[in-house]
């Protein structure tokens, strides 16, 4: 891994490290992951209006609705049955545990 000195604004590095503690993550994974999201091809962050946020809360739950629930049984079977793949050589060890662990915490 390489190592990066960065001098950041103050407010900068305030809202990093704040936004950083809201996540339960530290100020360089935060950074990291999002240097990652952000150099990957075709990727953008829009913000969203809180009226955006509820219509998208709306429909997922619609949705999950919609799909039902799997059986604990049915639900090994995918999960044995399931394709195992590896990350991208390009893609750090570290970023892809740090994104493993994140959707493991909010799913």
């Amino acid at each position: 891994m390489s190592v990066l000195t960065l001098n950041l604004p103050d407010h900068l590095h305030q809202n990093l490290s704040a936004q950083a503690q809201t996540e339960g993550v530290s100020l360089e994974e935060l950074i990291v992951f999002a240097l990652s999201r952000q150099s990957s091809p075709g990727y953008r962050i829009e913000a969203q209006t809180e009226a955006q946020i509820r219509e998208q809360e709306l429909r997922r739950d619609a949705l999950r609705q919609s799909l039902g629930r799997a059986s604990k049984e049915e639900a090994r079977c995918i999960l044995k049955d399931r394709e195992v793949i590896q990350p991208e050589e390009a893609l750090d060890p570290q970023v892809a545990d740090f994104l493993r662990a994140h959707l493991a915490r909010t799913a």
